[in-house]
């Protein structure tokens, strides 16, 4: 959902689900008008072969034809006559248990759309770059508070790690960053301007993420690297956009390259190989603002070694903001931002928090951090 949402795909994806429900519905509003036709005609055959027998053995009843045998043959006849009822009261049962299969699918169809259309009318207005800044931000997921009268600054063209305790917050800044919610109170803003007052397909064209998760959709790799890129790229820019990322080399390994299907969620590829995809990706966008959650963990020293090397290219003069596991990338942070229980309790550099700051200092200490 995340991908989705930061690629500006939404429509897209709704447009699919819509298309896909209505398939889904035809096929059987179809395969319903089919049996409500077929059964009871079947029946009613039934119906008229019985009858047919049921009167010629009345006949033949009378010239004593017939036994009694015959006359408990006629009562298992009549048994039958039930059968096309009974399937038409199935029938209201199952488009019954269809409705309410369907319902919650459609609930969330009509839940509320982001408005990422809603001032698409304004696509030409120029956003300047600038500081990105939070105000004295408060955020509660239901009623437990996460951010407590956070404010703080991110300086343009330069890397700032997020350091804290798991459940400090880091993740939460990145959702709001990009507006998977709303603040409760306070502002974010860029440069001089509110990021609420920028239409929101606009603002996140302006974000790339490089997530832990290193999120795929079902297709080629082709369709994964260009995903939610609303440009042409040509098969020369891929290319160097995929060496960038050191990905092209594993690429063309497989038969069909660019073209190889990467399976539900990308399971055909290492995890490895999913995130340097991910990289690759934000080279197409080319974003202002660069969102890290960096995330080296169960990967081998080669990839975790060229997936380095991708970042670093790629957070070349960006705007950076990274939720820091290595200690090479806290002590490269112009600045670091250390989080505890939703408050920030320290800002500076690796050697300024080191001496000033006990409770990063225990940090770096107790989670062994290394470079």
């Amino acid at each position: 959902m995340r991908l989705v949402k930061i690629s500006n795909t939404e429509r897209l994806e709704l447009d699919n689900a819509h298309k896909n429900l209505n398939e889904i519905y035809k096929l059987g509003l179809k395969q319903a008008k089919i049996a409500a036709v077929v059964q009871p005609i079947s029946g009613i055959v039934m119906l008229l072969t019985i009858a047919i027998i049921l009167g010629f053995g009345a006949l033949e009843i009378a010239t004593g034809a017939i036994t009694a045998g015959t006359l408990i043959a006629m009562i298992f006849y009549v048994i039958q006559l039930s059968m096309p009822l009974i399937n038409l009261s199935t029938l209201v049962t199952d488009y019954k248990k269809a409705v309410g299969a369907s319902s919650r699918i459609y609930e969330i169809m009509q839940e509320p759309i982001e408005p990422t259309e809603a001032l698409e009318d304004s696509e030409n207005v120029l956003i300047d770059d600038g500081v990105l800044s939070f105000e004295h931000v408060d955020f509660k997921y239901d009623v437990k508070k996460i951010l407590d009268d956070v404010s703080f600054q991110i300086p343009q063209g330069q890397v700032s790690a997020f350091v804290g305790p798991s459940g400090s917050g880091k993740s939460t800044i990145f959702n709001l960053i990009e507006r998977m919610y709303e603040i409760e109170s306070g502002d974010i803003k860029y440069g001089l301007e509110s990021v609420y007052d920028i239409p929101l397909s606009k603002w996140r064209r302006k974000i790339g993420y490089v997530m832990q998760s290193n999120s795929m959709m079902s297709g080629t790799i082709r369709d994964n690297i260009l995903y939610g890129i609303n440009r042409h790229v040509s098969d020369e820019e891929l290319i160097n956009y995929a060496k960038l990322a050191n990905c092209h080399d594993f690429i063309m390994q497989f038969d069909e390259g660019y073209d190889t299907l990467v399976g539900e969620r990308g399971l055909k590829l290492s995890g490895g190989q999913r995130q340097r995809i991910d990289i690759a990706r934000s080279f197409v966008k080319n974003p202002d603002i660069l969102l890290l959650d960096e995330a080296t963990a169960n990967l081998d020293s080669e990839s975790e070694l060229k997936i380095q090397e991708a970042l670093e290219t790629l957070m070349e003069g960006r705007t950076t903001i990274v939720i820091a596991h290595r200690l090479s990338t806290i002590k490269k942070a112009g600045q670091i931002i250390f989080l505890d229980k939703g408050q920030v309790t320290g800002k500076g550099t690796h050697s300024e928090l080191m001496a000033s700051h006990a409770k990063y200092k225990n940090f770096v200490v107790s989670q062994k951090l290394t470079d």
